[in-house]
């Protein structure tokens, strides 16, 4: 277990922005995310900062399984930061 694992993500105001805020890391992570929707995510984590632990924990989670089990279609994975706004520290 990490320690990104053993603290919960505090809510950041209501369920549906946290829940918002997944879908939209989700997208992101499968490259189904416009760059509107990117923008949106960018801002909502801005303003929300306590919910960069979620988007690390669903890019760990992603790259886990694209490592174990492969990009189902794809050759490769684009293993760039796909957000410009945070660096390691502030996650």
């Amino acid at each position: 277990m990490t320690s990104i694992d053993t603290y919960p993500i505090p809510l950041a105001g209501s369920d549906l922005l946290l829940d918002e805020t997944e879908q939209l890391i989700w997208s992101l992570l499968d490259d189904e995310l416009p760059e509107v929707g990117v923008v949106e995510l960018e801002n909502i984590l801005r303003e929300q900062p306590n919910l960069c632990r979620l988007y690390v924990k669903c890019a760990q989670l992603h790259f886990d399984l694209v490592d174990a089990f492969g990009n189902a279609g794809e050759a490769s994975m684009n293993t760039s930061p796909p957000l410009r706004i945070y660096s390691e520290e502030q996650c």
